[in-house]
């Protein structure tokens, strides 16, 4: 999944979850039972790899690490607020957006046409 669909399905959704109704019975919900729910959009960071040589394994190694660090970031264990959520299904989101631009620069890098770039990390919307 590249950062445009990455983005497209964290705005996606964060714009379906931005207003939560909850009834507990079919009647309308009062005022009371509207719930807003605080919604950020989701971090990202981005890991540049212009300084290294991805068709050699340490560069890819290298790579590997910053990929993994950017990962944590926006992946921390608890939120600013001190509340802990899914953070390893936020890890695998993170990484499962990674992996596939990670594998296109080394590819590039071992066929000859290396790209002086960066990797997009982001976390899945809350």
């Amino acid at each position: 999944m590249n950062g445009r669909n990455i983005a497209s399905v964290a705005a996606a959704s964060l714009v379906s979850s931005l207003l939560l109704v909850s009834t507990s019975s079919g009647a309308q919900p009062s005022q009371s039972e509207v719930v807003i729910e605080k919604h950020i959009a989701p971090m990202t960071r981005y890991v540049s790899f212009a300084d290294l040589s991805l068709a050699t394994k340490e560069g890819q190694k290298v790579l590997y690490h910053r990929v993994g660090d950017a990962v944590q970031q926006v992946c921390p264990d608890f939120d600013d607020d001190g509340f802990g959520y899914d953070t390893q299904g936020c890890k695998d989101f993170a990484w499962d957006g990674a992996r596939p631009q990670m594998r296109r620069a080394v590819n590039a890098a071992k066929a000859g046409f290396p790209l002086a770039m960066i990797v997009a990390i982001s976390a899945a919307a809350k």
